[in-house]
């Protein structure tokens, strides 16, 4: 979701800057070996747009499978609306971007009664046939939405004024969405962005959020459309049960056991919802937990300590099980998932543990000594196992608190490695070394953090995110309205400033249109002597505090089966062909307003920085054919392709240079290789 005037940066990159750059370059590179240089230009912006008007960019599910087509809803606020209308605009230009080169571009007429339809344009049409000739290609293909439709994923207070529809290759990608406003004269009135991806299913990109009002009063909210503008493919459900030994209650509505009034209904109907948003609705349960009535009528069932003592949590307030395989309690939690997902229509189970305890027994006499990493990973296999068995929807997560204990549970058939962070994992790269430690033992599962910064505020979340997920990392952290978790509690969420939301827009945006870049590339490495900065403090070791902390991973070209759309302004020629080299992405972080590097505690924004100038050791006998930059801070998160200088040393290792023009919070750079062997 992108929303480009409210509260957005604007950053133009013109011509006059690039001039002013290479320039620079080149008294800086004065008297070096010879030199190779690199032309600069915008690849993914229209130059110069003179847009007033903010538009809102989404797609009306959270993740398109392969095959299906793409519908892409372009809304406004009211004010806005009435502004477009004064404009008398008649028409929308949308462009379709994989990294970076243009794959589609068509015109859409506006709704009534803002403007009649394009000739050529409807709800199933395809584009303007004046658009269609001039693009000629039929990658696309778009229209209009009918004034009768209503889809149910606007928020609340926007305006749908267009619906556009596209037909996206087969294979799982991330696409960027501009959608620009043109008035009777031609002249640009409104802008906005967005993305969209196509995976075969949610857990391979699980963006994953939470629900945790279910009572009967919240049956009028309406969170899902809010939620789906974030691109959220998975929902956890927390809390919404009756007990945590027997999930389903006697009546629709109910307490739960820290007295919230609950309506069972409510949790349907969410579920409904979210099913409707292509978000994957998962139930909250709990491994081993059980309540004190229940662990009292089955006294043996109980995970026992060294004194004959059966382990309790939280003051009493549950007990612990025997969670083995086998044990009458792993058999009983069978039959609850069982019944869960094929009486509420859940999409599986996400199984909670609480770090401790890490040692148990059997039986009050001492029994033999219950391996829990084994029963956990055994519970996470006979899971995934029934619910298949049973035909039914089985997607399985199981919470690896603080890493433990991971190596057997990412080896599990879980779908995705879920860790929940705490001490001593306290640093930003703490972090960064969970997700590739992740990654590595679940065999390259995508890794979801579950993090809890003390507060919402926009710099401690932004600062966070940006670390997770230019790490490749997912984290969980938006759902309801505007909610964002800064408590393991997940009632206790707190509400999101409207900048913070307008920041975390872009960045979810970001994490898709660049999903091949962020998250199929190899783990982080920090940044070493042999690459050199000017401009800022920079740094790639594991205390970055008071510095840009800086660090690069490497990515195979991901190759679209789009075409490339001709006679974009701006667009790169042909990126993304086979036999491409590969590219090496390097990302900057922008900690000089942090005394520490602790991610949990709260930040003030800080200080842009820039512009930095980058030298960076090439690869033996490589040499890159373009440098980019984007960041969800700015440019709409649009990619820019900079100007650089390649020196090739008689021996030994070569460099190419470029100046990044700002670091607000977050900036990426690729630089792509020719073909040849790899970096």
């Amino acid at each position: 979701m992108q929303a480009a005037t409210m509260g957005t940066m604007r950053m133009k990159i013109r011509g006059l800057a690039w001039a002013w750059l290479t320039v620079l370059a080149a008294v800086l590179w004065a008297g070096a070996a010879p030199i190779v240089e690199g032309e600069g230009k915008a690849v993914n912006t229209k130059a110069g747009p003179t847009e007033t008007v903010s538009l809102w960019v989404a797609p009306d599910r959270a993740f398109f499978r392969p095959g299906e087509q793409v519908r892409i809803l372009v809304a406004a606020e009211p004010q806005s609306v009435g502004a477009l209308r004064q404009a008398q605009a008649r028409k929308l230009q949308v462009q379709v971007f994989h990294l970076d080169r243009a794959v589609a571009a068509w015109e859409i007429g506006l709704r009534e009664p803002l403007a009649p339809p394009l000739e050529g344009s409807g709800a199933q049409g395809g584009p303007a046939a004046d658009a269609q000739r001039a693009q000629g290609t039929a990658a696309g293909r778009g229209g209009g939405a009918s004034a009768g439709e209503t889809p149910p994923m606007i928020p609340q207070g926007l305006q749908l004024v267009a619906v556009a529809t596209w037909q996206p290759p087969a294979q799982p990608a991330g696409y960027g969405v501009e959608v620009t406003a043109w008035d009777v004269q031609g002249r640009a009135v409104a802008h906005g962005s967005g993305a969209f991806d196509v995976a075969h299913r949610w857990t391979d990109v699980p963006r994953y959020g939470f629900l945790a009002r279910f009572s009967p009063q919240d049956r009028t909210a309406d969170p899902i459309p809010w939620m789906n503008g974030y691109h959220l493919t998975g929902v956890q459900f927390y809390d919404w049960m009756y007990r945590h030994d027997t999930y389903l209650p006697p009546s629709d509505e109910f307490v739960d056991p820290l007295g919230r009034p609950l309506s069972l209904e409510v949790v349907r109907q969410r579920v409904r919802e979210a099913k409707a948003a292509g978000m994957a609705p998962m139930a909250y349960t709990a491994v081993y937990a059980a309540s004190p009535q229940f662990a009292k009528a089955h006294p043996d069932w109980a995970l026992f300590r060294l004194d004959g003592k059966p382990y309790t949590f939280g003051d009493n307030f549950l007990e612990i099980m025997n969670p083995e395989a086998g044990s009458p309690w792993s058999q009983h939690l069978q039959e609850e998932f069982a019944g869960i997902v094929s009486k509420m229509g859940f999409a599986g189970v996400h199984i909670d543990q609480y770090g401790d305890p890490k040692v148990g027994y059997s039986s009050a006499d001492g029994g033999h000594e219950v391996d829990l990493p084994k029963a956990f990973a055994d519970t996470i296999n006979a899971t995934k196992a029934n619910l298949r068995q049973a035909g039914l929807p089985d997607s399985v997560v199981f919470n690896a608190v603080n890493a433990w204990p991971l190596a057997e549970v990412a080896a599990s058939d879980e779908d995705f490695v879920y860790i929940e962070v705490w001490p001593p994992n306290d640093l930003y790269p703490d972090l960064q070394a969970l997700i590739t430690q992740g990654r590595k033992l679940g065999g390259g599962k995508p890794v979801v953090l579950a993090a809890y910064p003390a507060d919402a505020g926009d710099a401690t979340v932004r600062l966070l995110d940006a670390v997770i997920f230019a790490s490749g990392g997912y984290h969980i952290e938006l759902g309801e309205q505007g909610g964002v978790l800064t408590d393991p509690y997940f009632p206790n969420y707190q509400a999101a400033s409207p900048g913070l939301q307008q920041a975390l827009a872009r960045y979810y945006d970001f994490a898709v249109r660049y999903r091949e870049w962020l998250y199929g590339a190899t783990p982080p490495e920090g940044v070493d002597e042999q690459w050199h900065f000017e401009g800022a403090p920079v740094t790639g070791g594991t205390w970055p505090s008071r510095k840009v902390w800086a660090f690069w991973t490497l990515a195979e070209p991901a190759v679209s089966a789009a075409p490339a759309v001709p006679g974009i302004a701006g667009a790169s020629g042909a990126p993304g062909v086979p036999g491409q080299g590969s590219v090496q992405i390097l990302h900057l972080i922008n900690l000089t307003g942090a005394s520490l590097p602790a991610w949990r505690t709260h930040k003030e924004a800080p200080p842009a920085v820039g512009p930095i100038t980058v030298e960076a050791p090439l690869p033996t006998g490589r040499t890159p054919d373009a440098v980019y930059w984007a960041s969800p801070d700015g440019q709409r998160g649009a990619l820019a392709e900079l100007p650089f200088q390649v020196r090739h040393k008689p021996a030994g290792q070569g460099t190419v240079r470029f100046t990044v023009p700002q670091l607000q919070y977050w900036d990426m750079v690729v630089i792509r290789y020719q073909a040849g062997a790899r970096p």
